[in-house]
């Protein structure tokens, strides 16, 4: 009897012992259970535009109003004026005396009325002034025609050239005077026109000095002598 007592307690605590692992071992999982997540895969997302079309511009301004045209002004009728009556005169207007014809002049004497100029011409008006003598009119100066020099050369007749005075040559002085030379219609030189055009202040007197004395034929247009102008161009140089 005491055999199968004890034979029965084994049984139990084995058997509870059993169950006990079982639940723990299932307990234990199911733990497990809740940490353990799975990863899903992320959903792709699809995003579309959609543009948005512009606003429409504003409408046009309106045009402006036409202005209004000014009424064309009508002329005024000017005012007639009254016809003004006339009365006639009571009496008739006394008549003009007739004039006396006037007496014809006499004859005058054949030497010549008194108080007339000695040496006057006969029939001439007493105390008349002599008749004025017709003057000849003034010469209209002409205006000098610009032509190249080469044109005047060839009616030089005298001139010597400008020398290179020893002082611009101690100084070294280089370089061109260039001078505007004009004649009158009869071949001199025009002194008031004449001018120096490119300066080399040094040899400018020397070369005004000699070309003052320069003397040309009269140079012809259409037959006339006509006063010309023309370029002279003076070259400097040290040897």
């Amino acid at each position: 009897m005491g055999g199968r007592k004890k034979s029965g307690k084994a049984r139990f605590f084995t058997l509870a012992f059993s169950i006990g692992l079982h639940g723990g071992g299932l307990a234990f999982l199911i733990f497990l259970s809740l940490f353990h997540v799975e990863e899903l895969p992320e959903p792709q997302v699809t995003i579309t535009f959609f543009s948005v079309a512009p606003p429409p511009p504003p409408p046009p301004p309106p045009p402006p109003a036409a202005k209004p045209r000014p009424k064309p002004k009508r002329p005024r009728a000017k005012p007639k004026p009254k016809p003004v009556e006339i009365q006639p005169p009571d009496k008739p207007p006394p008549p003009k005396p007739k004039q006396d014809k006037e007496p014809e002049p006499e004859p005058e004497p054949a030497g010549g009325q008194e108080g007339g100029v000695e040496g006057g011409v006969e029939g001439g008006v007493p105390g008349g002034s002599v008749a004025a003598i017709p003057q000849p009119k003034p010469k209209v100066e002409k205006k000098p025609v610009f032509v190249k020099r080469q044109v005047v050369e060839k009616l030089k007749l005298s001139g010597a050239k400008p020398a290179y005075l020893p002082a611009a040559r101690m100084a070294k002085v280089q370089g061109v005077i260039i001078v505007k030379l004009c004649l009158t219609a009869r071949g001199n030189v025009d002194r008031g026109r004449t001018k120096i055009l490119k300066s080399l202040p040094v040899l400018d007197d020397e070369v005004l000095s000699k070309v003052m004395t320069w003397r040309y034929k009269p140079y012809l247009v259409d037959g006339e002598p006509t006063p010309v102008c023309f370029p002279v161009r003076f070259i400097f140089r040290l040897e």
